[in-house]
């Protein structure tokens, strides 16, 4: 493959949001877009489930552009239990006690 082709293809990230809502990036495609930098390439559609713009906006190495930008999020990490699991495993105890 052409070497031009090559660089072309090594890294475009396409997101789509509604328009003036943010875009995010996970750690690992923020960790992709330092590590490619200007052959990486962030697309962005606006409003693409309603009248999606034809041409994305096309941004050449994000990490340059737009660190000043950025704003890390640290989700909160938690555990889901189901309520019938809660409501069974309390049956279970109250009958033990019985």
């Amino acid at each position: 493959m052409d070497d031009k082709l090559n660089e072309l293809l090594s890294g475009i990230e396409v997101k789509g949001r509604q328009r003036g809502r943010r875009v995010r990036l996970t750690t690992n495609e923020w960790c992709k877009v330092q590590q490619l930098g200007d052959t990486y390439w962030l697309y962005v559609v606006w409003d693409p489930l309603e009248n999606p713009d034809p041409i994305p906006l096309m941004v050449q190495n994000p990490a340059q552009c737009l660190d000043y930008a950025k704003k890390e999020i640290v989700a909160a990490r938690y555990y889901d239990i189901p309520a019938s699991n809660i409501e069974q495993a309390a049956r279970a105890q109250r009958e033990e006690k019985e």
